[in-house]
């Protein structure tokens, strides 16, 4: 508990300055609400004209998303990070696989010398990962020719999906916050939008589903038959999407969703909704199928599993053994997977566990945001909580208890559309507080919104200032570049800007941290300018790859040494030879 304690101090006064910012911040907007003469102020005119707007639905949907995408691309002077972290790397090749209109890719006759993490060599070379973030990045491919802009449209179309959700929970007004919020929080400031990992696609899908499945258990008089078909059609849409990028975590809220409908209209969901709802989740799990079966060689055999059941020493799940006979072509991937992926063996079951909601509250809430947290938690019977308060704690919560490894932000994407039901409830219960006579609840709502937008200038301000906004990817306010190996991508520039192809040779320490990977390829691998390998100094394991790029310029590098240092190979050789 005390390293606990600790580590959470350090999160607040060491890893950001703007926690302390954001909680000042909303202390000053509750003073200044206690100023009678903002009543008739900018800022109340400015409520009145939300009010007005949030009714609109066609209106709203295209400002959320364009608002949302302009300030994604203004942070930061709109620049693109390159990638750094494993999974962002896999997520690319599958990007590139689908942009270039193919599924999968054939095996590499060298593959053996390209093996990395998070990446399936055979049957075919393809992403370990399911394809929804892939085909996210390759629609930025196929429009702008940059994959961070299918990141950005994917964060853009959330914002606009949470305001159509909650539409459906909640009223107009508390709606349109929302998606500001979301706009904010997470489209302008959090990695989400500006890293290749993700979490905006599957957080799109669990809001498609929550927001149908609002829709279809209000059961409106008017509705016609094409509103109910459409509300099928979207119900199956979100379990698709979620089924497609966060399989375990979505499964779960898409079985809570499907549960509490049926529960609630046993006997009574419309034919049209059920048809709607089967004949696109038959034809997404037909997709799937064929999906799995042009990668790993089987329908039901997902490339991810594959892959774990290939290259995974420590299991998931509490109830799975850690399997140490499994060898490994390289010592650094036998590091990764034995050493890196064994860190919950090493801190235990339980401080993992802990740590897990706290990574949940610094990411999406924070000081400001706890508000609505604290009035959901004063009106928690209402009926219209009960789903989101299930997707939260049954859905997501109860399921981690069962997973190994520490959580991600991104891992929670299914059940963001359910926290912000609760939080526009909660801000909604929040106005009713009274104490002990006065309207105190609206004033902290008043204020906590105020302030939850006021740290978007602060944001903007705070680089131009000098102040260090970031440390670790589970804050909101993000900077520019935490993620990425800029070392990597200054030596493809050096390698672009030179005549020919080359071949880089890959050499690590001893003392290499095997997550900090630089072996990543394009799809085509042939077909590449650069091509990275993994280098061995056992006599004559290279020679194969030498004869196969014989028509190639080759380099050696050791990213631990020295990350922008590039050298000939036969300089490398030579020297190794007089020593």
């Amino acid at each position: 508990m005390s390293d606990w304690l600790r580590n959470l101090r350090e999160d607040f006064f060491e890893r950001t300055v703007l926690y302390p910012v954001e909680a000042v911040l909303l202390i000053l907007c509750v003073l200044l609400f206690h100023i009678p003469q903002l009543k008739t102020s900018p800022l109340n005119r400015l409520v009145r004209w939300l009010h007005r707007i949030s009714r609109h639905q066609l209106a709203c949907l295209p400002l959320l998303f364009l608002l949302a995408l302009l300030g994604a691309s203004l942070v930061d002077g709109g620049a693109f990070p390159p990638p750094g972290v494993h999974d962002e790397f896999s997520y690319l090749l599958a990007a590139e696989t689908f942009a270039a209109g193919r599924v999968t890719n054939p095996p590499h006759p060298m593959r053996r010398y390209f093996e990395t993490i998070h990446v399936l060599h055979e049957p075919s070379y393809m992403s370990m990962y399911p394809p929804a973030q892939g085909f996210a990045l390759a629609i930025g491919i196929l429009l702008t020719g940059q994959a961070l802009w299918g990141v950005r449209l994917s964060v853009a179309a959330l914002c606009a999906a949470v305001y159509w959700m909650l539409r459906g929970w909640t009223r107009p007004y508390w709606a349109l916050l929302g998606g500001l919020i979301c706009a904010v929080r997470i489209a302008w400031f959090s990695y989400w939008s500006h890293s290749y990992w993700g979490g905006a696609v599957s957080a799109l899908g669990g809001a498609l589903l929550l927001g149908a499945a609002g829709r279809i258990l209000k059961e409106p008089a008017d509705q016609t038959q094409a509103d109910l078909w459409r509300h099928g059609f979207l119900l199956g849409l979100g379990a698709l999407i979620l089924a497609n990028s966060r399989p375990f975590e979505g499964s779960a809220c898409t079985v809570c969703v499907l549960a509490w409908v049926l529960a609630k209209r046993w006997g009574r969901v419309p034919k049209t909704v059920a048809a709607g709802f089967a004949i696109t989740l038959l034809s997404g799990a037909i997709a799937m199928c064929y999906y799995n079966y042009r990668i790993t060689g089987h329908p039901l055999q997902p490339p991810y599993l594959l892959n774990r059941k290939l290259y995974q020493t420590h299991g998931s799940f509490l109830w799975e053994k850690s399997d140490f006979s499994k060898t490994y072509s390289f010592p650094e991937l036998a590091r990764f997977y034995r050493e890196s992926e064994g860190y919950p063996e090493k801190l235990g079951y339980w401080p993992i566990q802990v740590d897990k909601p706290k990574r949940v509250w610094f990411f999406f809430l924070g000081p400001v945001l706890t508000l609505g947290l604290l009035g959901a938690a004063s009106c928690w019977r209402l009926p219209s909580l009960r789903l989101p308060w299930l997707m939260i704690l049954l859905g997501f919560f109860a399921c981690h208890l069962l997973v190994r490894w520490d959580i991600q932000p991104h891992y929670f994407g299914p059940a963001l559309g359910a926290l912000y039901v609760v939080l526009g409830e909660g801000f909604r219960g929040l106005c009713a507080w009274r104490w002990p006579a006065r309207r105190t609840g609206r004033t902290l709502a008043a204020a906590g919104l105020a302030a939850c937008f006021g740290m978007a200038a602060v944001r903007f301000a705070a680089p131009s200032l000098g102040v260090k906004v970031f440390q670790e990817i589970t804050y909101p306010w993000y900077s520019y570049g935490a993620l990425s190996n800029f070392h990597r991508q200054q030596v493809e520039n050096k390698l672009e800007s030179m005549p020919g192809k080359h071949l880089v040779l890959v050499e690590y320490s001893a003392d290499h941290r095997p997550e900090m990977e630089w072996v990543y390829n394009h799809a085509q691998i042939d077909e590449a300018r650069i091509v990275w390998a993994r280098y061995s100094p056992e006599p004559g394991r290279m020679n194969p790859l030498l004869d196969y790029y014989r028509d190639r310029k080759i380099w050696w590098i050791n990213p631990d040494h020295d990350p922008l240092r590039v050298v000939n190979y036969r300089d490398i050789l030579q020297q190794r030879i007089q020593k």
